[in-house]
């Protein structure tokens, strides 16, 4: 894949589901994504240009689209809570999808 590389979330959400999803991150928080099955493409951006909360937003916007296969939605839904982790490698909190996404 010509996609962002090893440990980002477009090459995750891929491997979440091999080719029923293709995902491209793009520059400043934005997300292109095709669901081929669907004949469906999207594009979102993060109007902060923060990758990770565009991240979330594809991770649970996917999962909604996708609802109908509980295995994936749940490791779409686990790519849509990421932890956040101090520099010491310590869980010190969480992002999540707003009540709109999820």
């Amino acid at each position: 894949f010509l996609v962002a590389g090893t440990g980002k979330a477009d090459l995750a959400l891929m491997r979440a589901a091999p080719g029923r999803i293709f995902v491209k991150t793009g520059a400043e928080g934005v997300y292109c994504a095709a669901l081929p099955e669907f004949g469906l493409g999207i594009a979102l951006k993060c109007d902060d240009g923060a990758s990770r909360g565009a991240e979330v937003m594809i991770a649970s916007v996917l999962a909604k689209l996708l609802r109908d296969d509980e295995a994936l939605v749940a490791k779409l839904t686990e790519l849509a809570h990421p932890a956040i982790e101090s520099r010491v490698g310590a869980k010190v909190g969480s992002l999540r999808p707003t009540a709109a996404l999820s």
